[in-house]
């Protein structure tokens, strides 16, 4: 009886001591989800986002996809349009808005235009990829239209 007991004690024990184990084992890295969504500064990041090709390629680009609308005017224009956006970890481009809109629907082709973007590649910080904001200008040159003056009379 009392070989027994003690067996019955020794397996109670050698379960115990395994399930502690099995519950300690830590997860395959590998498998863990990224859940850091902290939006840092582009500027202040050790490897800033990028167009692919750079900034001079992405104003090439906005400037052959952007519709400008005619505007009515004696003199040139050039109006500013600020956007904020950010680079997402995957380097696409989210809550896309205009900052300072000068009207005339600027504001909202630049939004449109931004949606149509590549992929950027994203800003880097502690060896990790973040998302990032980003705040830039778009300038529109506007050509003056010969608008015609009625003659009173």
């Amino acid at each position: 009886m009392r070989n027994n007991i003690l067996a019955l004690v020794a397996l109670m024990f050698t379960v115990m001591v395994h399930a502690q184990q099995d519950s300690l084992a830590l997860p395959n890295p590998a498998t863990l989800i990224d859940y850091d969504s902290k939006i840092y500064d582009s500027q202040g990041l050790q490897v800033r986002p990028e167009y692919p090709g750079g900034i001079s390629a992405f104003y090439k680009f906005v400037g052959e996809t952007m519709v400008v609308p005619q505007i009515e005017s004696e003199t040139d224009l050039s109006l500013k349009i600020y956007v904020a956006f950010i680079v997402e970890k995957d380097g696409t481009l989210s809550e896309i808005r205009a900052i300072r809109d000068p009207g005339y629907g600027l504001g909202d082709e630049a939004k449109r235009v931004l949606s149509l973007s590549k992929k950027w590649s994203p800003g880097v910080q502690n060896d990790k990829v973040v998302r990032a904001s980003f705040l830039l200008p778009i300038t529109i040159n506007i050509e003056a239209m010969k608008v015609k003056k009625r003659k009173r009379g």
